[in-house]
């Protein structure tokens, strides 16, 4: 089972909103996939997508991410950051990732940024997001690391990015 959430927190604590969702998934071994509220999936499959990644490669990697078209970090944009508003040239990248790289991922050291990460419940209860954070994602996927997890992004999985558009 996977379980998603957009978390949002009035006062800015974001990695205490997220906190609180996790803390309603029932079981150890379901899955969360946290996103931002400015993230769009683009294909009527994605989430099935998501969940044939996670039955493929679930034992393997602890932190699962995507790629997008607008993120600071280069390892999770398809190519390049976009700028572009049309949604149909987004699908169109989206269509192609997914028809070339389904269910493949690719294995980093860098963090995951949350616009959209997928953990289990178990590795939510062992290192939590840290309260009071603009940097909650990349301290949690630190200390994931850091106990010799694993991270992987979804490479046939895209999702538009809003990240600021027009700043």
């Amino acid at each position: 089972m996977i379980y998603y959430f957009a978390p949002f927190d009035s006062e800015k604590n974001i990695g205490r909103s997220h906190n609180k969702h996790c803390e309603i998934v029932p079981k150890n071994d379901d899955w969360i996939c946290i996103t931002d509220s400015d993230v769009l999936f683009l294909l009527p499959d994605t989430k099935k997508q998501i969940e044939d990644v996670i039955y493929k490669h679930g034992k393997d990697y602890q932190v699962f991410g995507c790629l997008t078209n607008r993120i600071a970090s280069p390892h999770q944009r398809f190519a390049g950051f976009d700028e572009s508003v049309d949604i149909f040239h987004h699908k169109k990248i989206a269509k192609v990732a997914q028809k070339r790289y389904y269910d493949e991922v690719q294995e980093t050291n860098l963090n995951i940024a949350a616009f959209l990460m997928i953990f289990q419940k178990e590795t939510w209860d062992k290192y939590r997001f840290s309260d009071n954070s603009m940097r909650f994602d990349s301290e949690f996927t630190d200390k994931v690391k850091a106990d010799g997890g694993r991270l992987a992004i979804m490479q046939g999985v895209y999702i538009f990015h809003d990240y600021r558009l027009g700043h």
